[in-house]
């Protein structure tokens, strides 16, 4: 079996586990570079490959996850934030919002931007967790930075289905929204969301939903558990 033959072989079990293959030679880096070259490979991030037929059949959401697992064996110090943070925590993300993965770091911490899918964020609070084996901001935070960050429509899927599988209670989420809100960009939409929350929601599509009819006047609901 030829070199290239071994890296297909590896790209197709990588890919029918959901991952990302990691080399460790030049050579073998080259020689997938060259795959890359001729469209049969993808390099979603520098240093991870899949075969690109493969990639982009991908759930973006399952997309995203091999990214952040592929990214954390490139940068194990790396701590994820935002809306890959709620992947890892296997939370509702639209996969609209899964265009970038995106890596928390702390106040006065330089970044050098080496690639555009990869944004940078500061790091608010400093309690951070392990989910999905990779270190990310804890539920709440991750949550709060999701909701100041996006729409109704959106971040009413990803408190939802927070509050659907448990991860975090009522009271627990009210309590870290008043502890964190003053001064923060987009606080005004999260309480906004936050308001109209509902554990009862079994996934994010009828989350959305539920989020037009409530912008179109239709119905009001409260925050529940």
């Amino acid at each position: 079996m030829n070199v290239n033959e071994n890296l297909r072989r590896q790209l197709s079990c990588a890919s029918k586990r959901n991952h990302l293959l990691i080399v460790h030679t030049p050579s073998e880096r080259k020689s997938l570079k060259l795959l890359v070259a001729r469209g049969v490979a993808i390099e979603p991030i520098p240093g991870a490959f899949s075969l690109k037929k493969e990639y982009e059949r991908m759930n973006p959401r399952v997309r995203e996850r091999a990214r952040i697992k592929a990214i954390h064996k490139l940068h194990p110090d790396w701590t994820f934030c935002l809306y890959s943070a709620a992947i890892a925590h296997g939370l509702q993300v639209p996969h609209t919002l899964l265009d970038a993965t995106h890596i928390a770091i702390a106040k006065g911490r330089n970044w050098r931007k080496a690639e555009p899918t990869i944004h940078s964020h500061i790091l608010h609070d400093p309690i951070t967790t392990i989910s999905d084996g990779v270190p990310c901001t804890n539920i709440s935070a991750t949550i709060f930075e999701c909701l100041c960050a996006t729409d109704f429509r959106f971040g009413l899927a990803i408190v939802d289905s927070a509050l659907h599988n448990h991860l975090v209670s009522r009271e627990t989420f009210i309590d870290y929204f008043e502890q964190h809100t003053r001064y923060r960009h987009g606080s005004r939409q999260a309480h906004t969301t936050l308001m109209h929350a509902d554990g009862r929601s079994e996934n994010g599509g009828e989350s959305v939903v539920r989020a037009i009819i409530l912008e179109l006047g239709v119905c009001r609901t409260r925050f529940t558990s």
